[in-house]
């Protein structure tokens, strides 16, 4: 069995391209991981392929220093370099996708990030949105048992 969960934050902007005659969308960017702590600590980098329309409906959500938890699995690429070496890479192709509720401390201000990418909720203007939730019921000190 071949499958691989990652926490960590977006390492640099994603890149959305369009392969094949088909005109496949492919998301592409880089997942930093930390494990240790203190002197022990070290930093892996994951690099992340979203394939069709998921990497068109998450394009424009994911940005660096974003949390995010990615589960799929590992592929391995061997390719020839330009000098005729043989070369390998793995990438993390992405079957599911979760971005955690918690911002990084550089992230852009509220109205500068794209719609939808996490932060606080803020009801819809306008009556749309969910009713306001029941006041809470009051019980006397009693306590029946």
């Amino acid at each position: 069995m071949n499958t691989i969960a990652i926490d960590g934050r977006v390492a640099n902007d994603p890149e959305l391209k369009h392969i094949g005659a088909k005109n496949t969308a492919l998301l592409e960017f880089s997942v930093a991981n930390e494990t240790g702590y203190g002197d022990y600590s070290k930093t892996h980098f994951f690099r992340v392929k979203i394939w069709g329309k998921r990497a068109e409906g998450l394009a424009n959500h994911i940005y660096k220093g974003k949390p995010v938890n990615i589960t799929g699995v590992m592929e391995q690429d061997r390719y020839e370099d330009s000098n005729g070496n043989k070369r390998q890479a793995w990438s993390l192709i992405c079957n599911e996708f979760n971005f955690h509720m918690a911002e990084p401390k550089n992230a852009p201000q509220q109205g500068s990030q794209p719609q939808g990418t996490g932060g606080s909720y803020q009801q819809p203007q306008q009556g749309g949105g969910f009713p306001k939730p029941a006041a809470p019921q009051q019980f006397d000190d009693d306590i029946p048992f």
